[in-house]
């Protein structure tokens, strides 16, 4: 019994580690501003980029290849997809099929190395349509080592845009009211 026991302990310290960070994917709601955004705000009308931006790909397990589907509300459309610098300049974005819930975005390297690190995978360019929040969340996220190995995911994060009406739109608003109260004000004297 104490033989097992030792071999087994000889047999542990030998192998490497297996517990590697794994990727982690999140929607930032506001790329020009430094850190992952979680939420935004735009003005009806406005159009906007939003990127997907994936941290932790270990060099043991470097990505490859992505796809998925950015799930949005109906306050926002007009959606268009240019590929991010993560996978480097012999990527290229595959077009995807209309879908119902969002938008399809895949990417994948010309070459057979991949990409480790930290980067932004796509950006994606929206236009405000409807007053209203939307969540921006990624769905049925796929990642792949070189060869199509699957990669798996330690966090998938999504973000909120909140459609406001426009500045100048809430200033006629309000002008608009004040001037009649001081009409009914000045129907009552």
């Amino acid at each position: 019994m104490q033989r097992c026991a030792l071999a087994f302990l000889a047999v542990s310290l030998t192998l490497p580690s297996i517990a590697a960070a794994l990727p982690i994917v999140s929607v930032d709601a506001d790329p020009n501003l430094p850190g992952v955004q979680t939420t935004r705000s735009v003005e009806l009308g406005d159009s906007f980029d939003v990127a997907i931006s994936v941290e932790a790909v270990d060099a043991a397990h470097p990505l490859h290849a992505f796809e998925l589907v950015l799930a949005h509300g109906d306050v926002l459309g007009g959606a268009s997809v240019a590929l991010g610098d993560f996978l480097g300049a012999d990527a290229f974005l595959i077009p995807g099929a209309p879908s119902p819930i969002g938008v399809e975005i895949a990417a994948a390297r010309l070459g057979p190395e991949g990409s480790a690190g930290a980067g932004v995978l796509a950006i994606v360019h929206f236009a405000a349509l409807a007053l209203g929040t939307s969540p921006l969340d990624p769905l049925d996220v796929l990642l792949a080592e070189p060869f199509g190995v699957p990669l798996a995911t330690d966090a998938i994060h999504g973000a909120t845009i909140e459609v406001v009406p426009e500045a100048a739109t809430g200033a006629l608003l309000f002008a608009a009211l004040a001037a009649l109260a001081g009409a009914r004000r000045a129907r009552r004297i």
